[in-house]
């Protein structure tokens, strides 16, 4: 289980299940927004906030979980296109 800032937690093998799912990659979304109004539906930020948040109207997305998840050697940080906005963004990408 990987620990959420907000004392939530997920299971890092559902979120591999969800990458793959999405092609191998997501952008972060990280957006300081509640839930009902997060414009990034396809983003790991709105998974996060459905899959094992505690306070889901708080991003989730930080620098620091996106480090431990780099760290696990499963994700990559790298630049991808936003598929809501077609803009570059931060995003991470299944290790093969």
């Amino acid at each position: 289980m990987i620990k959420m800032r907000d004392g939530g937690a997920f299971d890092q093998h559902a979120l591999i299940a969800c990458f793959r799912e999405h092609g191998g990659s997501m952008v972060l979304g990280a957006v300081k927004a509640s839930l009902a109004e997060h414009k990034k539906p396809r983003s790991l930020d709105y998974w996060l906030r459905l899959n094992g948040a505690r306070i889901p109207d708080q991003m989730q997305a930080e620098a620091s979980l996106v480090a431990q998840l780099v760290e696990s050697g499963n994700f990559e940080a790298v630049v991808l296109k936003c598929p809501e906005t077609g803009r570059n963004c931060k995003g991470l990408q299944l290790r093969t």
